[in-house]
């Protein structure tokens, strides 16, 4: 009487485990000759390198830059907005407790939620502001 091994897949048992371990086999020296090849090469991947500056052609001149107020003044002034936007901040924030240490505290105003939303709108403007 003939006994056959247990199929799984349509194949015999040991022939699967096998064929995992063959293909194990088969993909570590594939994997050791790609590491070998990189670390044997010794090389980096080149650099991107920046684009050299347009030439002119002899006797066209080179446009001049686009004339515009200079980096100081921009930033002082968008610090000074940002300052008066924190002023303003503060004043409506003290505002507001002091009308929420008014009302009761079961029910909140349409009025105090509205002064709660411009809150939230200005405190965005600065952040979004200092960001740049």
């Amino acid at each position: 009487m003939l006994i056959l091994p247990k199929l799984r897949y349509g194949l015999a048992v040991k022939e699967a485990g096998m064929g995992r371990a063959y293909r194990f086999m088969a993909v570590i020296p594939g994997c050791l000759f790609l590491l070998s090849s990189i670390f044997v090469s010794g090389q980096a991947p080149p650099a991107p390198q920046r684009p050299a500056p347009p030439r002119w052609p002899p006797g066209i001149e080179q446009p001049e830059e686009p004339a515009g107020p200079p980096l100081k003044a921009i930033l002082k002034s968008q610090h000074e907005q940002v300052k008066k936007d924190a002023d303003h901040l503060l004043q409506l924030a003290t505002e507001l407790k002091a009308e929420v240490d008014k009302t009761n505290s079961e029910i909140l105003s349409l009025k105090l939620v509205r002064k709660a939303e411009e809150i939230e709108k200005l405190a965005k403007k600065i952040q979004n502001r200092m960001k740049g």
